[in-house]
């Protein structure tokens, strides 16, 4: 691939694209994001879907459209989240976090979702999934593209995320 072969992966106008980046010893960009006091942050996802948890589980979990802005508001104020997005579908809840430590945002979504749901943590703790970093990223194609759906290749995820991204932006 000619483009491959003519510019570094990793350019230096990436920096500005994304807050917080840095170049390591290696000269490769550090794309972990810090927060105000300099501590490097990771993306976090945890949740349940359709393959893991029975629909019983999904329906209880389920975080109702019109309670969204009261649970980002939950989610940004616990202790070790930043930012947070919650997809909640018929065939899954997901909470995506800015997370300052991964152990604290995985207790903190955990509680959360405990919480919210009125389900104890131990009645999901073995249907719950998490990703971090890339892999959480990776995730989050495979929700978006429809990979990860009860119907590969469906669409109408596409739309429920992109919703779920704006309310997270009010």
């Amino acid at each position: 691939d000619q483009r491959a072969k003519s510019r570094p992966v990793h350019r230096t106008a990436d920096l500005e694209l994304l807050p917080g980046a840095r170049r390591d010893r290696s000269g490769d960009v550090d794309s972990a994001r810090s927060n105000r006091n300099g501590q490097l942050m990771s993306v976090v996802v945890l949740g349940v879907n359709q393959r893991t948890a029975p629909l019983s589980l999904l329906e209880r979990m389920t975080i109702p459209v019109s309670h969204l802005p009261k649970a980002l508001a939950d989610l940004g104020g616990r202790p070790h989240v930043s930012e947070a997005v919650v997809l909640s579908t018929c065939n899954r809840i997901e909470v995506y976090v800015h997370a300052e430590k991964f152990h604290g945002a995985y207790q903190d979504v955990r509680d959360f979702l405990s919480q919210f749901s009125g389900a104890a943590p131990e009645d999901f703790a073995d249907h719950l999934y998490v990703h971090y970093d890339t892999d959480a990223v990776q995730h989050l194609f495979e929700v978006v593209s429809g990979l990860d759906s009860a119907v590969v290749g469906e669409h109408e995820i596409q739309g429920q995320v992109k919703k779920a991204w704006q309310a997270s932006a009010e």
